[in-house]
């Protein structure tokens, strides 16, 4: 029953809109794997793995500002980290978060896709990874990993993001600003009344 309703929730994730012409691939980022979505317990995990960031040993930091969501990162004997983003269940739910200030893209670039450009955040650093972001709307989840260079300096390009074979987000790649700063990994993940349900479900 848990792993039926594990899938369920994973085809369900996040406002799916799978169309006939959808691929269901997720784009390459040179260097990086991932990011992946599964579930443990109360938290939804977002995974990835980054060939060219070297640390030793494993760090856990709490997200600022939510209760019970973390971020693990751990180094790869041989080469590469790999990060582990655990949100609860209960932080995605919670509305208080909402009325966080609205901040956009690190550097002050509109965030794609937001017609304000801008929406609820927390932003904060942590060992190799500088201006780590969490945003959170009404129907909307997000994260910004910064990566020193992406060589798309000046451009977004944004593609849709995939669980399974359903368009469940969108992933970003985002160039360098102006001041050669500022590049990384923009993921949103699109929560629709069936993915809340879900999740409201997951704590009782």
């Amino acid at each position: 029953m848990k792993n039926f309703l594990v899938g369920v929730f994973l085809l369900s994730l996040l406002g799916l809109v799978g169309c006939n012409d959808d691929t269901g691939v997720n784009i390459s980022i040179p260097g990086v794997t991932g990011p992946t979505v599964s579930l443990s317990g109360e938290h939804v995990l977002i995974d990835m793995t980054f060939d060219n960031v070297i640390m030793e040993g494993e760090m856990r930091i709490d997200v600022p500002e939510y209760a019970d969501s973390s971020i693990t990162i751990t180094g790869i004997p041989g080469g590469g980290t790999k990060m582990s983003v655990a949100i609860s269940a209960a932080d995605l739910l919670d509305t208080s978060l909402q009325a966080l200030d609205p901040q956009r893209l690190p550097g002050g670039r509109a965030l794609p896709g937001v017609a304000t450009g801008s929406l609820p955040a927390v932003a904060f650093t942590v060992e190799q990874f500088h201006n780590v972001s969490f945003y959170i709307g009404p129907d909307v989840y997000g994260f910004f990993i910064p990566l020193e260079k992406l060589g798309t300096a000046g451009s977004i390009i944004s593609a849709r993001y995939y669980i399974g074979d359903k368009a469940s987000g969108t992933i970003s790649l985002v160039g360098e600003d102006a001041d050669g700063e500022n590049a990384g990994i923009l993921l949103f993940l699109n929560m629709d009344s069936i993915t809340k349900s879900f999740l409201r479900g997951m704590l009782k």
